[in-house]
């Protein structure tokens, strides 16, 4: 007489059905698959003429694009440096104003202190 089982997990597990998962597991492991040799590796690396001539045409841009990543960062920094410098200078000029404007108010202010003290006497 079969047996009827309400679940997969109760069924009893047959010596094939045991094997067949590391078997799964031994075909599709990196670790379980046989190694390359060498020259399979350095044939599977090598690339085709077309690719290699893209390969050089893009290492071609990159090294323009470098350069002018370059040329920008250096414009940048000279830029920088001519804003940083009109900045100090309109720094020491407003500086230059406010001492001339404190000094005219101080002595005005001394002015009128003696214009009142001339008043009082």
């Amino acid at each position: 007489m079969k047996r009827l089982y309400t679940s997969e997990l109760q069924r009893p597990r047959t010596k094939s059905m045991l094997r067949k998962p590391l078997q799964i597991l031994q075909n599709n492991n990196p670790l379980f698959m046989k190694t390359q040799t060498e020259s399979d590796l350095e044939k599977s690396m090598k690339l085709s003429p077309v690719d290699q001539q893209n390969v050089d045409e893009l290492r071609d841009q990159l090294f323009i694009q470098r350069n002018q990543l370059l040329e920008l960062y250096i414009k940048l920094y000279q830029v920088q440096e001519q804003i940083d410098s009109k900045i100090r200078s309109n720094d020491e000029l407003l500086q230059t104003q406010l001492n001339q404007m404190v000094t005219v108010y101080k002595s005005q202010k001394e002015e009128q202190l003696n214009k009142i003290n001339q008043l009082n006497k």
